[in-house]
C-alpha cells in the first residue's frame, strides 16, 4: 500500500502532524483522522498564548456523531490559529498536510519533534 503522508512532517500516534521549521511547529491531523470523523461540524482550538505539553489535550473536533480530542505532539506556546478551518472543519479535508493545519507553537523542545513517528512508522501503525 502506497502511502500519501508527506515525508517533510513527524506523526503522532493519536493523528496528528506536525511540521518544525525555525523553531516553530505547525499542527494538523492527518487524513485517516478526518477519515474517521463523520461530518465535522464544530472545532474548537487553543487559545493564542496558550502553553502546551506534549501529550495534553489541547482541542476537539466535534461531529456529528461524536467528540474527538486532539493531542499536542509537541511542547511550546501557541503563536497561530487557522481561523479558516475553525469557522469551517470540513476546509482542512482539501489540503490535510498544507491549508488544513489547525494551528502553530513556539517549539519548546525541538528533540520531542525527532521522539514523534516518521512516515514509515506512523503507516505501519494504521
Amino acid at each position: 500500500m502506497k502511502s500519501d503522508l508527506p515525508t517533510n512532517l513527524r506523526y503522532a500516534p493519536s493523528h496528528e502532524w506536525i511540521q518544525a521549521k525555525n523553531g516553530v511547529g505547525t499542527v494538523g491531523l492527518t487524513r485517516r483522522a478526518w477519515e474517521e470523523l463523520a461530518e465535522p461540524v464544530f472545532l474548537e482550538l487553543p487559545a493564542v498564548g496558550r502553553m502546551l505539553k506534549r501529550g495534553e489535550p489541547c482541542a476537539a473536533v466535534e461531529s456529528l456523531k461524536t467528540v474527538t480530542e486532539i493531542y499536542a505532539p509537541a511542547s511550546g506556546k501557541v503563536i497561530e490559529i487557522n481561523t479558516l478551518v475553525a469557522k469551517n472543519p470540513n476546509s482542512a479535508r482539501k489540503d490535510y498536510y498544507g491549508a488544513g493545519w489547525l494551528f502553530k507553537l513556539e517549539l519548546a523542545r525541538l528533540k520531542e519533534i525527532d521522539d514523534l513517528l516518521t512516515p514509515p512508522q506512523y503507516q505501519n501503525q494504521l
